[in-house]
């Protein structure tokens, strides 16, 4: 199962709408988990093809880029 496939799953399980799902990633292996989620986001240190899809960007591991997502994204902070 993918990182794509089971976060579908799980959505739906919950009723939530992918519009309403932000998903982080860094490498192909969540490129399918990206495609799903209403608000894809990728860290700054992410292979390369994933930034020519134009997906937000945010800091890279190393300097906090998940915390930076959640709150810029998620709560409105920053």
């Amino acid at each position: 199962m993918t990182k794509g496939v089971a976060l579908k799953e799980w959505t739906r399980r919950r009723g939530i709408a992918r519009e309403e799902v932000m998903a982080i990633g860094d490498n192909w292996n969540d490129r399918e988990m990206l495609e799903f989620a209403g608000l894809p986001v990728v860290m700054a240190n992410c292979v390369e093809e994933l930034k020519s899809f134009g997906w937000r960007m945010t800091s890279s591991n190393d300097d906090n880029g998940l915390a930076e997502a959640i709150g810029t994204y998620a709560l409105g902070k920053i």
